[in-house]
């Protein structure tokens, strides 16, 4: 991942939301499948940032376009049944592409999802113009729930060109036949980051039947793949949208399951490692409702868990497998090639900062205060990690800026 400013990210971060406020926006869209498979016309309902709120409210123009994140829904379900996934992922500046074919037809789901990507890149042609560039399809996910989860692993498995993918409570596939199981047919041919979100309680599909051997076999992934289990509180539903009558369990449940998608998509789709707080870290990790995060990492990554002001303190995490890990800090960034991927940090004004070995319980975590004392606002350090990692040996991480604000 890219090193990126912290002034740069909290003046895109403001510019959005004086934007669109934290609105968000839906309509209705078909668009024409540009390939010879799947759904003539794929349906859909968008969400997007917007001027104003509610159906057919104006686009918010963002200057080389939005992340988008394609769903695919559950059996006999519709993309316009998971309201509360849409706007969070709206209000988090992604346009989220809820797909409305394909009910009961998984062949069919498999094949929309694919074409949806190609049909977005020209989606102005049926939106207007106000919509030309604002799908940027090189910054896409492919998600979906329990059928759609299932066939987010084959999408994925097609390389078609998604980023990352997110399965919730996801179905195996058939029990027999050529495609059986989905786990070991088509999750090794996953080469993407991949996260898995199910529960215990889910009395549809089995997490042991589906999402562990998903986990367990896509053995071929890039950067990291996370299994975030819920316990008996996480049922089929609230892992991703809300259902009847819901209980403030699966209010929360939903909240936790929304807040760890949207730091993952940060983090694979935006670059902004930060993201991963949600993933690998304290608020998933430490709440009461999770019974377990099984991660395995190829990409070390190193972040900051907050912005670094004057008189305060950030945290600095660094994930990778647990082992031997070193966190190092140098006063300008560089760039040479050695055997454990490029090192980013200038040698001669390199010094450790942290050689604790990565716990399995998390990250590596190390506290920095930073004095009070105007002199250092807008100046910077950078960090670089290194750790053991699932099947490379050792890895040197992402590079990221520490820069100092008032």
């Amino acid at each position: 991942m890219i090193a990126r400013t912290r002034t740069f990210l909290l003046a895109a971060t403001c510019t959005l939301a004086s934007l669109a406020s934290g609105q968000v926006g839906w309509r209705d869209a078909e668009f024409p499948n540009p390939t010879d498979a799947g759904t003539p016309k794929l349906a859909a309902r968008l969400y997007y940032p917007a001027f104003g709120s509610g159906q057919n409210a104006p686009l918010a123009p963002n200057s080389g376009g939005y992340p988008v994140v394609v769903f695919l829904h559950g059996f006999g379900g519709l993309g316009r049944f998971y309201p509360e996934l849409g706007e969070r992922l709206a209000e988090a500046g992604f346009i989220a592409v809820l797909s409305d074919t394909a009910q009961t037809e998984p062949q069919v789901q498999r094949d929309d999802g694919i074409a949806l990507l190609p049909a977005l890149a020209s989606a102005a042609d049926q939106l207007g113009p106000i919509w030309s560039g604002a799908f940027d399809v090189q910054r896409a996910a492919i998600c979906g729930h329990s059928m759609g989860g299932g066939n987010t692993i084959r999408v994925l498995a097609a390389d078609v060109g998604y980023r990352t993918g997110v399965c919730f409570a996801p179905w195996a596939g058939p029990e027999v036949g050529p495609e059986a199981p989905f786990s070991e047919v088509y999750a090794p041919s996953i080469t993407t980051p991949l996260l898995i979100i199910h529960g215990e309680g889910d009395e549809q599909v089995g997490w042991t039947e589906s999402s562990q051997p998903y986990f367990d076999g896509a053995t071929g992934y890039s950067g990291l793949k996370v299994f975030a289990r819920f316990g008996q509180s996480g049922t089929h539903s609230n892992v991703v949208r809300l259902s009847g009558i819901p209980t403030l369990i699966d209010r929360l449940v939903l909240q936790r399951s929304l807040d760890t998608v949207v730091g993952w998509l940060a983090a694979t789709l935006t670059n902004e490692p930060r993201g991963l707080e949600q993933v690998l870290s304290d608020p998933l990790l430490e709440d009461p409702r999770v019974a377990q995060v099984q991660v395995t990492v190829r990409e070390p990554q190193v972040w900051l868990d907050r912005v670094a002001v004057v008189g305060g303190s950030v945290g600095i995490r660094l994930a990778g497998q647990p082992g031997i890990a070193g966190l190092f800090v140098a006063a300008q960034p560089a760039f040479l090639p050695t055997p454990f991927g490029p090192l980013l940090l200038d040698p001669a004004s390199t010094a450790g900062l942290n050689s604790t070995p990565i716990p399995a319980s998390g990250p590596q975590q190390t506290l920095i205060g930073i004095p009070d004392d105007p002199a250092l606002i807008g100046t910077s350090v950078w960090l670089q990690g290194a750790t053991t990692t699932d099947g490379l040996g050792l890895r040197l991480s992402n590079l990221e800026e520490l820069r100092v604000l008032p």
